[in-house]
């Protein structure tokens, strides 16, 4: 009898697992992505189920995970719009245990992942919890979003901080931290070149960053090629160096 009510009652919580839907308070990535770049995303219906879509900038609509792994909406990508590369990054000092990670390869070869540049939580947003999620901004939830930081919304305080939102969205006029540009924050911004910021901008090809400065970089081919020519030069003056002291002795 005590086995029956055993094999009920497992049998029941069997069933109540499978028929009530769990939510763990997580956003889908590729939500959280459109969302932190101001798109609009929302659910279409397909033959094959739900999908999320980011409307993009152009009213072209990209399937979201797909534009978060670089496969749609090219120039639209955060990687595009910073001037960097949209990479699959294998470290784990950079995407975490994971391993691998979608993220931007700048000029000067260093790497992000999105989530860390964009600042992505993807719990679901509940203003007050110490947690600037996506979806929240300085606007709508200053408690949990401070001015100056990566909301997706450029706040325009003056507050000591350049808010990287006026930056990325180009309207840097209306923060006034943000008129004197950063050298050195990573973003290739107005008025920053190559020769005055290579740190942010990066260096032709053949050249190297050095001290905020391009520095010609010469390939180790080059120097096989210049210590040969050396040695070849080395070796074509004691020979002729010999010759010329034979011909002097047999005159002699």
């Amino acid at each position: 009898m005590l086995y029956h009510k055993i094999f009920c009652c497992v049998i029941l919580t069997y069933f109540l697992l499978i028929s009530t839907p769990l939510s763990f308070g997580f956003k889908d990535l590729g939500e959280a992505y459109c969302k932190a770049l101001n798109y609009s995303f929302k659910i279409e219906k397909t033959e094959l189920g739900e999908r999320g879509v980011c409307v993009l900038p152009n009213n072209e609509v990209v399937d979201a995970w797909a534009f978060y792994e670089g496969k749609e909406g090219k120039g639209y990508d955060y990687c595009s719009l910073i001037n960097s590369s949209l990479v699959i990054i294998r470290d784990r000092e950079i995407c975490g245990e994971v391993g691998e990670c979608i993220g931007c390869e700048f000029p000067n070869e260093t790497k992000a992942s999105l989530i860390a540049l964009l600042n992505i939580s993807l719990k679901e947003e509940v203003c007050g919890d110490n947690i600037c999620a996506v979806g929240e901004n300085h606007q709508n939830c200053p408690k949990d979003c401070p001015s100056g930081g990566r909301d997706g919304y450029c706040d325009g305080i003056k507050d000591g901080i350049c808010d990287p939102d006026c930056i990325f969205f180009k309207t840097r006029e209306k923060d006034p931290d943000c008129i004197k540009t950063i050298c050195g924050n990573r973003v290739c911004e107005f008025g920053e070149t190559q020769n005055n910021c290579c740190k942010d901008c990066g260096c032709p090809s053949g050249f190297h960053c050095i001290e905020n400065k391009c520095v010609k970089v010469f390939s180790p081919t080059v120097y096989f090629v210049i210590i040969f020519v050396v040695i070849l030069l080395a070796i074509t003056i004691i020979i002729k160096t010999k010759h010329t002291t034979k011909d002097l002795l047999s005159i002699g």
